[in-house]
C-alpha cells in the first residue's frame, strides 16, 4: 500500500480457507514479524468454526506498528496456524527528503561580512511516495555570526522531485573566514526529516572535503610495497570558492604500525583534468603538472599530515583538480599498515598503484573511497595593523595549555572546524594561561573581541 506511514499503526486483513475434509474448530491463526521495522500488536485471532471448503475474510484481523522508514520498505511477515506457515510481504512506500545542494542568490558559494542575501537550498524527495503539505524550519548553528529567516509556505513534493526554497540570511561583522552550520527540519504528516549544510562567512582560508569517516584506506602510505602512486580527484563543484590559491594539502592518519618506517622520495603533484571520474587508468593532466611538495624522507604521524606547498597553486575551476602523491625506492621492506580516514564519493575518485620494483608504479585499481582532505588557501583578509597591540597565542603541548598575551579585557570565543562554539571566556590579564584539555584534536579559530577591535588566531591541536 502507498498510504502506510512510518510511526503509525496499520490494520492487516486475513483470508482463511479450509482445504480439508473435516470442520475446523477454534482454529488459531498467528501473525509473526520477521522485520525489525514492524511490530505485531495483536498477534493472533481465533476462527471458531470453518466448514470444509469454506472461506472466511477478516478486514481487521491484526494490528501492526510501522517504525521509522527512510525509504520504501518490504516488510516480511508470517501467518502461522496449527499445521501451516505462510510468508507474506507488505510493501510500504515512504518519502525521504534531503538537501542535495545550495547557492546564494548572487551565485556565490560564501557570504561576505555584514552581508544580507538569499540562500537557495535544493531539497529532493529521494523516497518513493509523495511528501504532502511539507513545512520547513531552519536554525543557525551560531546566531552571533549568522541569522536565518523562515518560510511559511507548504509544499507537496512528489517522489523523485526536487524543489528550491529561498531563505534570507544575514552575517555579522567578521574580519576572518569562518564556517557556520544551518540546521534544517522538514515535516510532512507524521514524517520528520533533518539535515544540515555548512556555509562560509568570507572567502575561506581552508576547507575540508569529506567530513565523515566511512572507513579507512591504506593509500597514500601503503608500506607493504616499496613504491606507491595515488591520485585523488576533486570536482570543481566541491570547492567553496573559485578561483583559489591552494597552499596546503593534508590527509588524516588514524592508525600507525609499531614498525613504522620513513617513506623515501615523497612528492606531491597537483594538476587539472577534464575527467569527472576515474576509469581504469591514471588521470592525465590538462595543462601543467606542478610539483608542490617534495622531500627525501617523510614519516607520517597520527592526525592531520599537512603538506605545505613550496609555491601556491592557483585553481581557476575551468576543469577538475587532481592531487597526486608518489613515493618509493624504499629498499625492500614490508611493514604494517598506515591507515587514512576516507569518505565515500558518488563516483570513483581514486586511482592507485603499488609495486616493489617499478618507480613510480603502474596503475593497479580504482576506488570511490577518497581520503578526507584538507586544503589550505592564501587569501587576503582585513586585519589589524597595530603590531604593538596584536594578541599572541603560544600553545604548550606538553601540558595541554595555551598562553594568551596582550588580550586583557577581550572576550575569547573558540570555534571548531564546523563553526561550533566550543569555549567562550573573558580574558582577565595580559598573560593568561588557558587549558585545552577539553578540546579534541583538530583546527580551531580563536576570535578575540573588545569594544574597539576584533582579532582572530588559528590553533591546531595535533
Amino acid at each position: 500500500t502507498d498510504s502506510v506511514l512510518h510511526e503509525s499503526d496499520v490494520q492487516v486483513p486475513l483470508t482463511v480457507k479450509n482445504y480439508g475434509l473435516d470442520t475446523a474448530l477454534n482454529q488459531y491463526v498467528y501473525l509473526k514479524s520477521l522485520d525489525s521495522q514492524v511490530t505485531v500488536l495483536d498477534s493472533f485471532v481465533i476462527i471458531p468454526k470453518l466448514a470444509p471448503g469454506q472461506t472466511k475474510h477478516l478486514n481487521d484481523a491484526f494490528t501492526i506498528h510501522i517504525g521509522i522508514l527512510k525509504d520504501s520498505h518490504k516488510a516480511h511477515l508470517q501467518y502461522l496456524t496449527n499445521n501451516t506457515t505462510q510468508d507474506i510481504f507488505l510493501t510500504i512506500k515512504a518519502p525521504y527528503l534531503k538537501i542535495i545542494g545550495y547557492h546564494f542568490a548572487n551565485d556565490s558559494m560564501f557570504l561576505k561580512s555584514k552581508e544580507s542575501n538569499d540562500l537557495i537550498i535544493s531539497i529532493s524527495n529521494t523516497g518513493h511516495a509523495l511528501a504532502p503539505s511539507t513545512t520547513f524550519s531552519f536554525k543557525s548553528g551560531n546566531e552571533n555570526l549568522l541569522t536565518v529567516g523562515q518560510i511559511t509556505s507548504q509544499y507537496d513534493i512528489p517522489a523523485g522531485d526536487t524543489i528550491q526554497i529561498s531563505i534570507p540570511v544575514t552575517t555579522a561583522d567578521l574580519d576572518t573566514s569562518l564556517p557556520v552550520k544551518i540546521y534544517f527540519t522538514a515535516k510532512s504528516l507524521n514524517y520528520k526529516f533533518q539535515d544540515s549544510i555548512q556555509i562560509w562567512i568570507n572567502k575561506p582560508q581552508e576547507q575540508y572535503i569529506g567530513t565523515t569517516s566511512d572507513t579507512t584506506s591504506l593509500y597514500p602510505f601503503y608500506q607493504l610495497y616499496e613504491n606507491e602512486k595515488s591520485q585523488f580527484l576533486f570536482l570543481k563543484k566541491e570547492f567553496i570558492s573559485i578561483p583559489v590559491n591552494i597552499s596546503k594539502f593534508g590527509v588524516y592518519v588514524t592508525d600507525l604500525p609499531s614498525d613504522l618506517q620513513p617513506l623515501k622520495n615523497l612528492k606531491v603533484n597537483i594538476f587539472e583534468t577534464s575527467s569527472t571520474t576515474v576509469n581504469s587508468a591514471y588521470l592525465q593532466p590538462v595543462g601543467t603538472l606542478v610539483t608542490v611538495f617534495d622531500t627525501t624522507v617523510y614519516k607520517p604521524t597520527l592526525g592531520w599530515n599537512i603538506f605545505k606547498f613550496k609555491k601556491t597553486f592557483t585553481f581557476e575551476g575551468k576543469n577538475n583538480l587532481v592531487v597526486e602523491i608518489i613515493w618509493g625506492d624504499n629498499g625492500g621492506f614490508s611493514y604494517g599498515d598506515i591507515k587514512v580516514a576516507t569518505t565515500k564519493t558518488d563516483v570513483n575518485t581514486v586511482a592507485y598503484g603499488f609495486d616493489d620494483n617499478q618507480t613510480p608504479p603502474s596503475y593497479s585499481d580504482q576506488s570511490n573511497m577518497r581520503p578526507i582532505a584538507y586544503f589550505g588557501y592564501k587569501t587576503k583578509l582585513t586585519a589589524t595593523t597595530d603590531t604593538q597591540n596584536q594578541i599572541i597565542v603560544l600553545p604548550n603541548f606538553s601540558d595541554g595549555t595555551i598562553n594568551v598575551k596582550r588580550a586583557n579585557g577581550f572576550i575569547l570565543s573558540i570555534f571548531d572546524m564546523t563553526g561550533k562554539l566550543v569555549l567562550k571566556q573573558k580574558i582577565t590579564s595580559d598573560n593568561q594561561i588557558l587549558s585545552t584539555n577539553n578540546l579534541t584534536l583538530g583546527v580551531y579559530t580563536l576570535i578575540f573581541r573588545s569594544s574597539k577591535s576584533i582579532q582572530t588566531r588559528k590553533l591546531i591541536l595535533n
